[in-house]
Parts: C-alpha cells; sequence; structure tokens
C-alpha cells in the first residue's frame, strides 16, 4: 500500500479484518490520519501502523488472541482525535495554562469596569428618554447581560487566536515581586466591606433613578409623582449617581490595594467634600417635591428652612466630616504599619 493511499482513504492493514477486508487498525488509523495537515498524513500513518503491528506482534507471541489483543492496543491508544491533536501539536483547549491566569484577571477587571458601566448608562438613557420604571430596570439589567457575554467572548476569542499564534510560550505580563499584594492591615475591608458598600450605593442609585418612575404616589390621572423636586432631574439626579459610581470606584481600588494611601485617603475626602456641599446648596431650596409632600402629608415639614431641610443638612456635614476623619486615622494606622 503507498503511502498517499493510506493517507486519504481506509486500506486494508494490520489486524482482524471485518467481512468489508478494512480492519480496526486501519478504521482507527484513518480517523487519527484524517485530522492531520495532508502534509503528516502519512509519515503519521507509516508511523501509527508500524506501532500497533510492533505492539501486535508482542502479544501474539505471548500467547493472546489477535481479535483480543487489537481491540486492546487500539483501546489504550485512546481517542483518535486526541492522538491526532498530540501528532500535530495542537492544543485541546481554549486556553492554556500559559495564559489562563491572563486572561481570568482581565476577564474580572473588564466584567467589573464596563458591565456596571453599560447598566447605568442605559438605564439613565432610558429615564431620559421617559420609559417606564420596569422598562428602565429590564433595559439595564440587559443590556448588563448582553455586555458581559461580548466581553467574556471576545476576550476569550483574544486569547485563543494568542495561544495558536504566538512562538513564545512566556506570559504575557512577567511576575515581578513588585507586583505582591500587601497583607491585610487592621480596620480595612476585605472583599464582604466591598460587596456590601457596592450593594449600598447600587440601591443608592436604583432609588435616585427609580423615585422618578416608581409609582409610589400618583396624581388624580394616575401619573406618577417623583419623590425629588422636577428641577433636580436630571442634571443633579445624575450628580448624585455620577459621585455613587466614584465612590464604588473608590472602594473597589482600596480592596484592591489592601491598604489606606495617600491617595485613596484625599480622594475619599474629596469625595465627601462634594457630596457634602452639593446637598448643602441644594437643601436651601426644596428638594421634595411640593406636590408629593403634600400627597403624603408632610408639607409643613419639608421644603427651603423647613425642619427636614435642616436636619438633613447637618446629618450630611456630619457624616462627611466623620467620613474624613475615618478615613485619616486609618490612613495614619496604615502608615505606621508600612
Amino acid at each position: 500500500m503507498n503511502a498517499s493511499a493510506s493517507a486519504s482513504t481506509p486500506a486494508a492493514g494490520t489486524g482482524t479484518a471485518a467481512a468489508s477486508g478494512v480492519t480496526l487498525t486501519d478504521r482507527y488509523v484513518w480517523a487519527v490520519v484524517r485530522a492531520l495537515p495532508e502534509s503528516q498524513r502519512s509519515d503519521v500513518d507509516r508511523e501509527l501502523r508500524a506501532s500497533i503491528t510492533d505492539a501486535l506482534e508482542a502479544r501474539l507471541e505471548g500467547g493472546e488472541d489477535a481479535s483480543h489483543a487489537e481491540r486492546d492496543i487500539l483501546t489504550d491508544l485512546g481517542e483518535p482525535a486526541r492522538l491526532a491533536a498530540r501528532y500535530a501539536d495542537r492544543p485541546l483547549h481554549l486556553v492554556g495554562p500559559e495564559y489562563y491566569l491572563a486572561w481570568k484577571q482581565l476577564l474580572i477587571l473588564l466584567l467589573a469596569i464596563i458591565v456596571p458601566i453599560a447598566a447605568v448608562a442605559s438605564a439613565t438613557i432610558q429615564a431620559l428618554t421617559g420609559a417606564t420604571f420596569g422598562g428602565v430596570i429590564g433595559s439595564a439589567i440587559g443590556l448588563a447581560i448582553s455586555a458581559g457575554v461580548h466581553i467574556a467572548f471576545w476576550t476569550t476569542l483574544a486569547f485563543v487566536i494568542v495561544e495558536r499564534t504566538r512562538t513564545d510560550r512566556s506570559p504575557l505580563v512577567p511576575f515581578s515581586l513588585d507586583a505582591l499584594p500587601q497583607p491585610p492591615r487592621a480596620g480595612q475591608p476585605g472583599l464582604a466591606g466591598f460587596v456590601c458598600t457596592t450593594v449600598l450605593l447600587a440601591a443608592w442609585i436604583a432609588a435616585l433613578v427609580g423615585q422618578q418612575f416608581w409609582p409610589f404616589v400618583t396624581d388624580a390621572s394616575g401619573e406618577t409623582i417623583p419623590v425629588l423636586a422636577p428641577a433636580l432631574w436630571p442634571l443633579w439626579v445624575g450628580v448624585f449617581v455620577l459621585l455613587a459610581l466614584l465612590e464604588i470606584v473608590w472602594a473597589y481600588a482600596l480592596w484592591s490595594t489592601g491598604r489606606y494611601t495617600r491617595m485613596l485617603f484625599l480622594t475619599s475626602a474629596a469625595l465627601s467634600v462634594a457630596f457634602a456641599v452639593i446637598a448643602s446648596i441644594l437643601l436651601t431650596q426644596d428638594v421634595i417635591n411640593p406636590e408629593f409632600a403634600r400627597a403624603v402629608g408632610i408639607a409643613e415639614w419639608t421644603g427651603r428652612g423647613k425642619v427636614v431641610n435642616i436636619v438633613v443638612a447637618i446629618a450630611v456635614g456630619a457624616l462627611a466630616a466623620w467620613n474624613i476623619v475615618d478615613g485619616w486615622m486609618k490612613y495614619s494606622v496604615s502608615r505606621k504599619q508600612d
């Protein structure tokens, strides 16, 4: 049998022949070589048949039955597609161990940044175009899922291409001792603290946007009465949503860094001051929608110069001051531990 015939069609060979004259060995070799490039088929065909023949002759000399020996040999060789992959030096995985950690770290980072931004952007756009509360939430969830799927697909595809085309097998990002994380410090939040902060701020964002559409209180015609004054939507509500998103980014930076740094303290203080100043200015006018206040019976307590505005302004200032003092104390402790 010539090489080209053995590489292109199942031909008679070593082993026990079936009624058609084609042996299990012929079928096995054909299953292997058909998955190989044309240039490799004839060489692998000869090499594989010779290996099977040697193993079969050794078993026959030991007194084994020919048909049983052939089956055992081919079974031991394993699945033809897997054997073909070894001959072709072809990976049987999407992302191998050389690139898996880089793929995982990049994927988690992109998902953590892009998915929330996509969800908030979608919710904001839907809210500005007058969508219902259900429409806002549904659109945000849908876009978040779509963004996550696209990020996972395209990131994985990029690493699959790199895995199969890059000849240098060294890590994409060389390991450096300078990149080792700092051990957790006393009084600084771990993953649970970051998750808790994120959930609370996400709820705050949902409340800010949702109050505009959620039918908590409606007028005589059934239209939703927003909780906040109409003058605050969408500009000032958007400002507070942005501050909340920046707080989430700050909480992630603190968790990933593992310690309070000077920059983290200054950033936290700046966010606290910005929130307090903007809130205090807004509290000098109507913050609660007067129509909503009348509908729920709190009109005499809310409004410019009234008790609710004064108490909230004092509370916001005290909270901002405490946040700055607490941040300084934690930064001081972290600095002493260095």
